[in-house]
């Protein structure tokens, strides 16, 4: 599985990595299976807007 994660709120971000692990692993483990989730974090995007 491969996408994006996009939130401007670094808590939100954090809560849905371990939603994605925590599935991930659980559909696993149904099958009897393990899978290794690699979550890349990259620094929030900025804006350059001025207001």
């Amino acid at each position: 599985m491969k996408g994006t994660i996009r939130s401007g709120c670094d808590a939100t971000r954090e809560r849905a990595w371990r939603r994605v692990r925590a599935i991930l692993e659980g559909i696993a483990a149904s099958h009897g299976a393990s899978v290794e989730v690699n979550i890349h974090k990259a620094s929030a995007a900025s804006s350059t807007m001025s207001r």
